[in-house]
């Protein structure tokens, strides 16, 4: 941080704390503009910064050109997204009331809802019922489904892989209900569990981070070789776009006069290796009309869906072996590592260019004078993954 970069210059740091100042006002947003220490935290900011600047070798123009980038991401958090109040409440509201009747009738098949405690010292001791915040992760609700599983007879329970309990996740839950020897019942029980266990908490996190001025400030950061940009608090990037979820962001609306649009860069990082590659076939694929997976699936011999789960990561280094373990057919794995070697010389050639380039510790470039560098030990991966990726967000 500045101070400590000062410090280590042997130059003059900031003369204050806006921390603070925040917890002698009880507030960052509670400190008054005018208040004389407040101008004198943002005048020995300033200071310490122009000292900074001015004792740091020359600027060159790629600096100029990252500060530039990282304005746009500053003036981005600081007008935020605009809140639909009215709205982000009714689907809050829609969402528990959802859940709370899932548990209801849970509780008929005997999941705990509440636990027992005592109160009190003495004559005045006593048991108190206190509802649990979240019924089937405390242990009690552990210990009801694993009755349940042996009531229905389900054995091979999935577990978690870190902690060894049994596993609430909607794949899991998934799982069970698509044996053939599930009964009818059970999938009822497991379609409740993963309303519960499932609501997904987009609308939550947008109230716990909504500010006064009815907008979320989401902070955004680009630390990534690739300058991928990471927005988080709220992190907008996951409110949906497939399968209806496209509804939850809703609760974002435009300001006054203004509209909100939204991109989707389609096959982008396959586009950009086409593009960097400069391999014709390649780049043949992604022209109008064409379907790049289906396009590939045809050469290959796969379905559609299957050359798409598998295009992307072999672009970045997924081996054979790798895919033979997550699953896929051995044959159909075969097939298509030899039609993707037999369709697209030139593309398999600047990936070894490419690895060869970050096993050697130079600077990458993506195209649009993104400067990259990866850690030579991973450059099988990572030098590739950094060019596709590096390029797709320059777009």
């Amino acid at each position: 941080d500045l101070d400590h970069v000062a410090e280590r210059l042997g130059l003059p740091g900031k003369v204050d704390s806006v921390a603070r100042l925040a917890r002698k006002h009880g507030g960052y947003d509670r400190i008054p503009l005018e208040d004389p220490e407040y101008r004198s935290y943002l005048e020995g900011d300033l200071r310490a910064s122009q000292a900074l600047a001015e004792s740091l070798p020359h600027i060159d123009a790629y600096t100029i050109r990252e500060h530039a980038v990282a304005s746009l991401a500053g003036r981005m958090t600081l007008n935020g997204f605009r809140v639909d109040t009215a709205l982000l409440g009714q689907r809050l509201a829609e969402l528990a009331e959802r859940k709370a009747q899932a548990l209801d009738i849970l509780h008929e098949f005997g999941l705990p809802l509440t636990k027992t405690l005592m109160r009190g010292r003495g004559k005045a001791r006593h048991e108190l019922e206190e509802t649990l915040d979240s019924p089937l992760a405390a242990d009690t609700g552990r210990d009801w489904l694993e009755a349940v599983w042996a009531a229905y007879g389900i054995a091979n329970v999935p577990m978690t892989g870190k902690t060894g309990k049994i596993a609430m996740g909607s794949d899991a839950l998934s799982e069970v209900a698509a044996r053939p020897d599930c009964p009818p019942e059970l999938r009822s029980i497991l379609k409740l569990i993963d309303i519960v266990v499932g609501t997904r908490t987009v609308y939550q996190t947008a109230r716990d981070t909504l500010c006064p001025d009815g907008r979320c400030h989401p902070s955004i950061s680009f630390r990534q070789a690739s300058g991928r940009w990471s927005f988080t608090k709220p992190g907008l990037t996951v409110y949906g776009k497939h399968e209806g979820r496209h509804i939850e962001r809703d609760i974002f609306i435009a300001d006054e006069g203004c509209v909100l649009l939204s991109f989707d860069l389609k096959q982008v990082d396959m586009r950009a290796m086409a593009g960097l590659s400069g391999d014709p076939a390649y780049a043949a694929l992604f022209e109008p009309g064409r379907d790049a997976h289906t396009e590939i699936g045809n050469q290959v011999g796969l379905p559609r869906q299957a050359a798409k789960m598998v295009g992307h990561g072999w672009n970045y280094g997924l081996g054979p072996a790798r895919m033979i373990r997550e699953g896929m057919d051995p044959d159909m794995v075969r097939a298509f590592v030899a039609g993707m070697t037999a369709s697209f010389p030139r593309l398999i050639d600047w990936r070894e260019e490419i690895r060869e380039h970050g096993k050697a510790g130079l600077i990458l470039d993506n195209g649009f004078g993104r400067r990259m560098q990866c850690d030579p030990a991973r450059a099988y991966t990572v030098a590739p993954a950094l060019e596709g990726q590096g390029q797709g967000l320059d777009q």
